[in-house]
Parts: C-alpha cells; sequence; structure tokens
C-alpha cells in the first residue's frame, strides 16, 4: 500500500459531525492521519505490534494502523458517543477479521489501568482550553507504551517542555515534523470559516 492510497482510506471514515468544545474535538485530517501512521509504519512501529489511540475520536488512527498490519488496537475516549461513532465506522468498513482486531473503551483516558502497549499514537487536544491536557495525555502515553507518535501544538516554550518531560521519564525523542493542522469553523465563538495552527509531530522511545 502506498500512503496515498492510506490517506484516500482513512477519508472514508465519518468525522465527529457535533464535536463537544470542552473536549476540543477536532478530527484530525486524513493527510495528517496517513503521514503519521505511515511515519510509525516505515520505522517498524506497526506490523505485528499493539497499539492504543488515546483519545481516538472518530477513529481514523486506528483504522489507519489496521490498514498497515497492527495485530491489535485499543480505541479508548472518554465520550461515548463518538466511541460508538468509531465502532460505526470501523464496522462499515473492516472485514470480520481486521475488525475482531480492535476493542473499544469508554474511558478517561488520564485514568488508571489501561493495559500496555506496544505503541501509542495520539491527536490530544492541543491546550487550547487547558494549556495542560496534551502535556497529560502524553504523560499517560509514556506509563503505557514503549513507543509513542503524538502531536501537539508547535512553539517554542513548548518543544523545550516536551523534550524535558521526556528526558525526564527515561524517553528518547525526536521531532519528526510540522503540519498545518486546520481547525474548521465548529462553535459560535470562531470568526473564521477556517483558520490553521502548526502542531508537531513527535516520536517518542523509552531508553533501554
Amino acid at each position: 500500500m502506498l500512503k496515498k492510497e492510506l490517506e484516500l482510506l482513512v477519508q472514508r471514515i465519518s468525522p465527529i459531525h457535533k464535536p463537544k468544545l470542552y473536549l476540543e474535538q477536532y478530527t484530525t485530517p486524513a493527510n495528517i492521519v496517513a503521514d503519521m501512521v505511515w511515519e510509525a509504519f516505515m520505522r517498524g512501529d506497526i506490523e505485528d505490534r499493539v497499539v492504543a489511540d488515546l483519545g481516538c475520536g472518530s477513529g481514523r488512527i486506528a483504522y489507519a494502523s489496521l490498514m498497515l498490519g497492527a495485530s491489535y488496537v485499543l480505541c479508548i475516549d472518554i465520550d461515548l458517543d463518538v466511541v460508538d461513532l468509531a465502532h460505526r465506522n470501523h464496522a462499515k468498513l473492516l472485514g470480520p477479521n481486521d475488525f475482531a482486531k480492535i476493542d473499544y473503551i469508554v474511558l478517561n483516558v488520564l485514568s488508571n489501568g489501561i493495559r500496555r502497549v506496544d505503541v501509542v499514537l495520539q491527536n490530544p487536544p492541543f491546550g487550547i482550553r487547558s494549556s495542560v491536557r496534551d502535556l497529560e495525555f502524553l504523560d499517560q502515553a509514556f506509563k503505557i507504551a514503549s513507543t509513542i507518535y503524538s502531536l501537539h501544538r508547535s512553539n517554542s516554550e513548548s518543544r523545550i517542555l516536551i523534550a524535558k518531560i521526556a528526558r525526564d521519564r527515561g524517553f528518547d525523542y525526536a521531532l519528526i515534523k510540522t503540519y498545518d493542522f486546520p481547525i474548521p469553523q465548529l462553535h459560535e465563538r470562531h470568526r473564521r470559516r477556517i483558520y490553521y495552527i502548526k502542531v508537531d509531530l513527535w516520536r517518542f522511545a523509552r531508553r533501554k
């Protein structure tokens, strides 16, 4: 499969139609999902791996991971509505063998009790309403996985802080690339039809 083919498959996943502002629910664009998961795949972090998507939303990252050979995927989100959406999306698009490789869990990502996995891939809340929400997701990922791919709002202060947290938790880190992430006009407080924020893709690996 080519990366462009993966992107076209991901586009078939229905987005969140009624996002909740307080949860900062923004559907990750198909091109970013495909690129992110492809980067992980090319580094040997997807095929035959157990993957968790923390804050899974409509299930795009989980779906892309399965398409590239993940052995098992956990879709975890605090919102029952979006977990149900992810379940319906996957049931519509996946064959029975692949569909059997996903579990859906309605749970606060910050809770204890999430099983250990090989890899976390996540697009956490960017901290627009809460300046530490994405770092809380990242800290949880450090607890349950040895390899993490995570999107975070791009600025110099954030980069310094994320690098420090990773070192303190015993992880090596690499800033892979930066995307222009579109935020559509979803709420009354938004004044533009669409605007873009810079978002960094990081890879973290537990030190041996």
